[in-house]
């Protein structure tokens, strides 16, 4: 089994189709059961990165609406599957959804019998479009066993919502990339047309590396109880060095001399490696005034569009993009004072520069105006006062030399300040 990622597409995205043996209930015109037969099921599931996606805001929500389009073609019969669903696809906020790296999954099918078959998977957002193609040959093998399907966890779930299978929730992982120090690989498999008995089926679980050494084996004992059975299994990978592996399911039945053995590949992606950067249309994306140079931001604004998204993208490959959105967002909704966006008020751009203060001594009553001394335990200080008493603090005084203080507003500075700068006038 391959994973495919999309490529030179401006939506990137991941499918990972498997194949499962199922049952399939045969009404007629008036919906009543006239058989049932076995039929294979080619399943689809979609990773979809959500800053692949374009966003509108509707009644306060971020919404992305997408159109996914299946096409399957037996190529032998030359006939073809068509099939089209809509989605809506929703996120908290741009920050929140850059900080937990939010991927939407979709898994949809369709029945098939033997054959050889090409498939398409075309996602479509807005003007944005990505495709991936694929082959799946379908054989007499396919009957004993389904393909794997890899996932990120799998819980015990009774309410046979989206992704369960049976009494189980399978978040599937399509990209087949793991984070360094993951604690578990998840996998779920079907075995088919097994004759029960009172002996046991031998499953070894064989994790290799390109070379095809094995560094891990697992074996278990799984007994024959019914004709169709579904296994899934946590494997610790939590050692795994970043690179690439491949994981062998080997069914053996003892009683028949009969041996299954199928495959998948996965990767463990080095820890820290750079998320892909969010695009342009993000907020808060040109919002680098603060992180540059006067000089610095006076050029920028003169380049062109195009070396303006030249230079941003240079920019954030060297920010964090996720933290310093996350602190606009903090900065406009808890200082705006008047019309003034909270990000453009001296306490806004502070805690935009340097982060969230460690501590904060805040006095409404002071003998002269209610002030903000918030400090740094690196040793930065910063003291804002409220200095026409409208809930608008100034920034009158920091030790942070590239910050300006305001010698001619010091009478304004609580005593303790006034007292160490030699302004007290008692």
């Amino acid at each position: 089994m391959i994973f495919i990622q999309a490529l030179f597409c401006a939506i990137n995205f991941y499918v990972q189709p498997v194949l499962y043996y199922t049952p399939l209930s045969i009404k007629d015109s008036s919906g009543i059961q006239t058989k049932v037969e076995n039929i294979f099921y080619l399943e689809f599931n979609c990773a979809i990165p959500y800053n692949e996606l374009s966003y509108k805001e509707i009644e306060g929500k971020i919404i992305s609406d997408c159109l996914v389009k299946l096409k399957i073609v037996n190529k032998a019969k030359t006939d073809s599957i068509c099939d089209s669903l809509i989605n809506k696809f929703t996120i908290p906020s741009f920050s929140q959804a850059a900080q937990e790296e939010m991927t939407f999954y979709l898994q949809f099918g369709k029945y098939l019998y033997y054959g050889d078959y090409d498939w398409n998977v075309e996602l479509r957002c807005g003007d944005n479009v990505g495709m991936i193609d694929g082959n799946r040959d379908i054989t007499e093998s396919d009957y004993l066993m389904s393909d794997i399907l890899l996932a990120t966890s799998i819980v015990y779930d009774t309410t046979a919502g989206y992704l369960t299978k049976g009494n189980l929730r399978i978040v599937p992982n399509p990209s087949g990339n793991f984070k360094e120090g993951t604690k578990n690989l998840f996998l779920y498999y079907e075995l088919y047309n097994i004759d029960p008995d009172t002996n046991y089926l031998t499953i070894s679980y064989l994790l290799t590396d390109t070379t095809k050494k094995i560094l891990r084996k697992i074996t278990k004992s799984v007994e024959k109880r019914f004709t169709q059975q579904a296994l899934n299994l946590g494997i610790n990978i939590e050692a795994f060095k970043p690179g690439k592996y491949q994981l062998n399911v080997v069914v053996f039945d003892s009683i028949i001399n009969r041996k299954i053995e199928k495959s998948i590949n996965f990767a463990i992606k080095k820890a820290g490696e750079k998320v892909k950067i969010p695009t342009e249309d993000l907020p808060y994306y040109d919002a680098i005034e603060y992180f540059v140079s006067t000089q610095e931001f006076k050029y920028f604004q003169t380049l062109k569009d195009e070396g303006r998204r030249l230079y941003l993208k240079k920019f954030w490959e060297k920010h964090n993009y996720n933290e310093i959105a996350r602190r606009y967002e903090y900065a406009d909704a808890h200082f705006q004072e008047g019309y003034l966006a909270g990000s453009k008020t001296d306490r806004g751009r502070i805690y935009i520069k340097f982060g969230p203060p460690d501590e904060i001594e805040n006095k409404q009553f002071e003998e002269f105006r209610p002030y903000e001394y918030w400090q740094y335990y690196n040793g930065q200080e910063f003291i804002f006062v409220d200095v026409r008493g409208t809930q608008e603090y100034t920034l009158i005084w920091t030790n942070v030399p590239n910050e300006k203080s305001k010698p001619a507003l010091y009478d304004y500075l609580p005593v303790f300040k006034r007292r160490e700068l030699g302004k007290d006038k008692e």
